[in-house]
């Protein structure tokens, strides 16, 4: 039985559709692979499209291997090049979790890799191994749980029996808090809206209010919150993968312009509630319904929200 609550894995796609449209900092221009890219693709989003690139795997490594030393810097390690980092490997932790059924149910293998795979980013020897970074660090991720497992005395390891509660215990070497205090997650702050509800009012709203159409919304929706894969979502919709990221890309920059252009803030997210009641459903499940666009421009309101 699916639990109703986000995975870590939706949480970080959901805080990473307000990420995306971040310009990359300046001082990330030291490193030439990044000063190229970012001459050329200016916010994090861009960054990570680069990556996906399959015309050219070894820029795409450079990337990662600079990103790699900006998260390992003993005396001034970057947590955002840490998270940047880390969701360009979310594709292959989430593959991870689907193999190791052993670490438990779905929240607790999300937990488990993302907590394993942020250590692994923050201690990656990248003067001793500097290329490969993608695959090196995976391969790490599985061999450290598979260790942490195997000391723990849990038979899931070997044996692909799904014993999760015995096998986890071990397993994480930072707790979701930890994380959050490094920046890689939003803070853990109950009571509130959890990070997936506040992106799906968000969505809701520019629906609503003529940002985005509701295709747009579905498609961040859908591979961010549901966490639906765009391999699965793309054979649906007759579109390659590839095709379906640059649909989603352009969304979230869109997005983030309409944030920035009616100023909102994270203190706004509860004045946007009222839109999810309305309209969230249809944007994380199939539907067919349809809500038309409204082209009015921004008007400010108290709190900072833009008029309906």
């Amino acid at each position: 039985m699916r639990s109703s609550s986000p995975t870590v894995f939706a949480m970080l796609d959901a805080e990473w559709a307000t990420l995306a449209p971040s310009p990359i900092p300046a001082d990330w221009q030291r490193h030439p692979a990044l000063a190229r890219t970012g001459t050329l693709h200016p916010t994090l989003g861009d960054l990570l499209q680069a990556t996906e690139r399959r015309g050219d795997p070894e820029a795409s490594d450079q990337i990662l291997a600079a990103l790699a030393h900006l998260a390992t810097t003993t005396d001034d390690a970057d947590p955002l090049a840490a998270r940047v980092l880390l969701q360009m490997l979310l594709p292959g932790a989430k593959a991870l979790a689907r193999r190791l059924s052993w670490l438990g149910d779905t929240q607790e293998r999300a937990a488990a890799i993302t907590a394993t795979l942020y250590e692994q980013i923050r201690t990656y020897p990248i003067a001793r191994r500097p290329a490969r970074i993608a695959a090196n660090l995976l391969a790490d991720t599985h061999q450290r749980l598979i260790r942490r497992s195997s000391a723990s005395g849990s038979a899931g390891a070997g044996s692909g029996s799904a014993s999760g509660g015995t096998a986890l215990a071990a397993v994480p070497a930072l707790s979701l808090d930890q994380l959050a205090a490094h920046g890689v997650l939003p803070e853990l702050t109950p009571p509130g809206p959890a990070p997936a509800e506040e992106l799906l009012a968000l969505l809701a709203w520019a629906v609503h209010s003529g940002y985005l159409t509701a295709a747009q919304a579905r498609l961040i929706g859908r591979s961010r919150i549901a966490d639906i894969p765009c391999e699965q979502l793309g054979a649906v919709a007759g579109l390659g993968a590839h095709s379906l990221r640059r649909r989603r890309q352009r969304a979230e920059q869109a997005l983030g312009r309409a944030v920035t252009a009616c100023a909102l803030t994270p203190d706004d997210h509860s004045h946007l509630l009222p839109y999810l009641e309305q309209f969230g459903e249809p944007l994380v499940r199939s539907s067919r319904r349809r809500h038309g666009r409204n082209t009015q421009p921004c008007r400010a309101e108290p709190g900072g929200l833009p008029a309906a």
